[in-house]
């Protein structure tokens, strides 16, 4: 069971990775340009961390117990959102990993599954048609 929540967690963390880089070079012609492009178009979408959305300005605040605090990357736009979701995925895949066949070969069992993954996600499921 260990292993497949690991394998799972894995393909997970691809699918984020070509996310990731399909709302920062290809927002208009994916599947993510019917939703708010101030959140998901990554090339404007990092502004939401200023405030007026203005970076000679300060951090956006958000107040917790009377104090104020910059308001996580992570709550301000969906490319920081879908790292930090593949960080920890990631970080599960590792800890809950067994050796299967070898440190190598498993190694490059892994760079396949990664390439072929993100390769069918970056290039077929997450755009709307080609460019």
């Amino acid at each position: 069971m260990v292993e497949v929540i690991s394998i799972v967690c894995f393909v997970l963390a691809i699918i984020c990775d070509a996310i990731m880089d399909t709302i920062q070079h290809h927002y208009h012609i994916s599947i993510f340009r019917k939703y708010n492009e101030q959140y998901w178009d990554a090339s404007i979408s990092w502004l939401n961390k200023y405030q007026n959305r203005d970076d000679r300005n300060p951090r956006v605040k958000i107040r917790i117990f009377k104090r104020y605090f910059n308001k996580p990357v992570q709550l301000t736009d969906a490319w920081h959102l879908i790292k930090s979701i593949k960080i920890i995925l990631i970080l599960i895949s590792m800890v809950s990993y067994t050796i299967v066949f070898s440190p190598i070969l498993d190694f490059l069992i892994l760079g396949v599954i990664w390439d072929l993954t993100f390769s069918l996600f970056y290039d077929k499921i997450l755009k709307l048609g080609t460019e």
